[in-house]
Order: structure tokens, then sequence, then C-alpha cells
């Protein structure tokens, strides 16, 4: 089982380029691809209705997996030593729930969008393209 970040899933559902890429051939092989409703949120945008977003996730066999108070509580705390190391407010909590649910389960996070888990999720196993924006 992989988490799939939302930079990852965007590629796959039809980004183009040299990350995209990247993000298709790691994807390919995964063998349990796994998203929250965070990943969700973030892909919607493509979509014109929830059926279709939950039609174009089912078609790649990725599960969905629920949030719970300790993945929102792990979250926070990061996100509250992000503020604290005086990181904007604009950044908001997406990849701090993303990350934390991915630490929770114990696997690996499949990203192109380093920073923010790296610093404040260093337990966290990162699957990222030898080149990255950090």
């Amino acid at each position: 089982m992989i988490f799939v970040d939302s930079s990852v899933l965007l590629d796959v559902m039809g980004s183009s380029g040299q990350q995209s890429a990247w993000s298709i051939e790691m994807f390919l092989g995964v063998e349990a691809p796994v998203i929250n409703h965070v990943v969700l949120a973030e892909v919607s945008g493509r979509f014109d209705g929830a059926q279709a977003l939950l039609d174009a996730v089912n078609d790649l066999q990725v599960d969905v997996l629920p949030l719970d108070h300790d993945i929102a509580h792990r979250a926070g705390r990061a996100f509250r030593s992000y503020r604290q190391k005086g990181g904007p407010r604009q950044t908001i909590l997406p990849d701090f729930l993303i990350g934390a649910h991915a630490e929770q389960l114990g696997i690996p996070l499949l990203t192109r969008d380093t920073r923010r888990f790296r610093g404040h999720f260093p337990d966290l196993s990162l699957i990222i393209p030898e080149k990255t924006d950090d």
C-alpha cells in the first residue's frame, strides 16, 4: 500500500510533461494506491460532479481512506510547528493532513511536493523524483 499525493494523482488524471511522466510511471507500479478525502478534494476541480470524480478514482483502483482524530491531531501539531518556524499562514492544512495520514498508516507517500513532508514528518518515507523543487 502506498499513499498517493494529489500532485501525483493530478498528473495521472491528465497532466503532461516530464514530471507527469515520472508520476504516471511510479503510479503504475503501485499495487494498492490509497488517498484520503483531502486528496479527493484537491483533485475534484477537474471534474464536473462528484460521481465523475468517484468514477475516475475507481477506474484507477484507488482506495479512499477516512481520516480520524489521531490524524487530525498530528496534522494540527505539524502545522503549528510549521507556523512557529515562520511558515506563512496562507499555507493551509492539506499537506499536513496527507502527511499525518501516511505517517499513521506507516506507508510511503508518493509525491512531487517534498518540502513540508520532509520538514514536518521526518519519519515518513517519501517516494520522490530524483530532482525536486527543494
